[in-house]
């Protein structure tokens, strides 16, 4: 991170003495802060107030969110760094040094800029994702909105549906995405809760399984990821160590080494989750034709499991297969358990494609029974 914190030099910007800039309102994992002109970094911690000027930062395996001056929302992937240059409710200035973001901007119009190694993006009330690479190169998605993206060489106007690339010393390109907020899922596809899966709620849980939940439910992602490769170099054939170890690679902002980990461990363990958890994330992925041809494969050893149900009913829906997705999404809720989080999941995306088609009573009638 040494090199981002010597470029972001907030130009443009003024900071003001004492003003609060941001608040964390979300930590997962490992967080540092610093404020303007110090240069060691400090542990960030949860409801902390980070001044204008100030540098926030997410190490590995680990997420954070932020609430700025304005009202807008900003989450942080693993491994990312920003610098509030200014944040007040009529303007805000800030610089993405590397990492991922995914922010809302509620007020409208909207006062922010960003500046990134390659660009500067100048947003107008919208829903948006960046990404900075290793070599400065940036990626920006509106998912609603618009942005003006630019540096000395040009600029693009970029509105729903569509994703500026550039690279430093270059001009800005445009391209057309099919659905971005649904291909844009890395904010959904982050696991919410590592300790969601079956083994982990067993009244008879495993001791080694206790202490791998522990170290889960206490943020310690490089102590459980160690032990999940302890336990796979030892051969143990469970299936949550391979959906736990792609849960961290997620928190990690690896999804192609998740699904990757995910797919290797398909033929050990044939367990149905597995196989729809690698769906999942090569639709998030926007790689629709392989997921395709993966669930085609795996719902064959499995084809009444709910989860590989619900995930192809997932597939058809993001295909635009309205008919096809109701009907995947019914058998999903059926070959649930009742009252089990497979079959709410079930009832939630039934409900979202019943919205779709119209149908508002019926949607509301599913999406209560989701609750």
């Amino acid at each position: 991170m040494g090199s981002a914190s010597a470029w972001a030099q907030c130009a443009g910007g003024a900071p003001v003495p004492g003003a609060s800039a941001a608040q964390i309102v979300a930590l997962a994992g490992q967080g540092q802060t610093r404020a303007p002109g110090v240069e060691p970094w400090s542990p960030a911690a949860l409801a902390q107030q980070l001044g204008a000027g100030a540098d926030m930062r997410t190490l590995a395996l680990s997420s954070a969110a932020l609430l700025l001056a304005d009202r807008t929302q900003i989450r942080m992937s693993a491994s990312a760094q920003v610098r509030l240059c200014e944040s007040q409710p009529q303007r805000t200035l800030l610089e993405l040094a590397a990492g991922r973001l995914w922010a809302r901007t509620k007020k409208t119009p909207a006062t922010l800029q960003l500046q990134t190694p390659a660009a500067l993006a100048v947003v107008r009330g919208t829903d948006w994702d960046v990404e900075v690479d290793a070599a400065g190169r940036t990626t920006l998605t509106v998912l609603s909105g618009l942005v003006e993206l630019s540096n000395a060489q040009g600029s693009v106007q970029l509105g729903p549906a569509e994703q500026g690339f550039v690279e430093p010393g270059r001009a800005p390109v445009k391209r057309v995405l099919v659905n971005p907020r649904e291909r844009v899922q890395w904010v959904a596809a982050y696991p919410t809760d590592t300790t969601r899966w079956a083994e982990f709620q067993r009244p008879d849980i495993a001791p080694a399984l206790a202490d791998l939940r522990a170290a889960l439910q206490a943020g310690q992602w490089n102590a459980a990821q160690a032990q999940l490769q302890q336990m796979a170099a030892r051969g143990d054939a469970s299936a949550v160590v391979p959906l736990v170890l792609a849960d961290l690679d997620l928190r990690n902002g690896q999804m192609d080494a998740a699904q990757a980990r995910l797919a290797a461990a398909w033929p050990r363990t044939q367990d149905p989750r597995i196989a729809a958890r690698r769906a999942e994330l090569l639709m998030a992925l926007d790689r629709p034709a392989e997921a395709r041809a993966w669930l085609d494969t795996t719902r064959t050893a499995a084809p009444a499991a709910p989860e590989l149900l619900l995930a192809d009913a997932d597939w058809h829906r993001l295909e635009g297969r309205g008919d096809a997705a109701l009907a995947l999404y019914r058998q999903a809720a059926d070959a649930a358990p009742a009252g089990t989080a497979q079959q709410a999941a079930a009832l939630r995306g039934l409900g979202r494609a019943l919205q779709e088609r119209g149908d508002l009573h019926a949607a509301r009638t599913t999406l209560a029974r989701a609750v």
